[in-house]
């Protein structure tokens, strides 16, 4: 794809300024959409080897599917608290129908090269993940994926000034305080990522399409 005119005004990004914002094309994810199941966060505990819990209540799954986090972790929001996830339209695409259903988030920190891993109790088919705020106005955060997923869909979120998330190549996603969606196709029980650059937290949450 052609390269984007670097802005005058700011110092030369390659992370942001050599890439497109665009959505994925996804051709398997026509009209109906499933109904995605969002993580119910329980427990967590900050720090740089922070972790925490969650499960899906799915029917289908007798006792549902538990998810536990492993990384660094700012802070995290169970049980209320700020409606981070508002307004809904960056979460929701064609693949995606309904944006997380309550305020729970993971609220993750860390750079330099910090692992960040999510682990299910049980396989799980095409995961997506909500992310809020990644970057800030000025400044790219990068995350490097093991695995290739698709760039679902991004808009405006609970803070302003927002820029599109960029799918960048070797299963790189930036953000300038950018919101969004991104679905790892296919059946996984771990889901790692390596933060390239810090920032004081972005937000994250996983939703799981039904049935499984």
């Amino acid at each position: 794809m052609d390269a984007a005119i670097p802005d005058a005004s700011e110092p030369y990004d390659p992370n942001w300024t050599d890439h497109d914002a665009r959505v994925d094309l996804v051709p398997d994810a026509e009209p109906p959409a499933k109904q995605h199941v969002w993580a119910d966060w329980t427990e967590f505990k900050t720090g740089a080897q922070g972790s925490a819990s969650a499960r899906f209540n799915i029917a289908a799954v007798d006792g549902g599917i538990a998810l536990s986090y492993t990384g660094d972790l700012h802070n995290a929001q169970i049980d209320g608290g700020l409606p981070y996830w508002t307004p809904g339209t960056a979460y929701t695409s064609v693949a995606v129908p309904n944006p997380p259903d309550s305020n729970d988030n993971l609220q993750l920190a860390g750079g330099l090269g910090s692992v960040h891993t999510l682990t299910f109790s049980l396989p799980a088919k095409d995961p997506v993940l909500a992310i809020l705020s990644l970057g800030s106005r000025a400044t790219t955060t990068v995350l490097r994926f093991d695995n290739a997923f698709e760039l679902l869909s991004y808009g405006p979120g609970y803070y302003q000034n927002a820029q599109e998330l960029k799918h960048l190549p070797d299963n790189k996603l930036a953000g300038r305080e950018s919101n969004g969606a991104i679905r790892f196709k296919g059946t996984f029980t771990t889901i790692r990522w390596t933060a390239e650059i810090s920032e004081p937290w972005y937000g994250l949450t996983v939703g799981l399409p039904t049935p499984q």
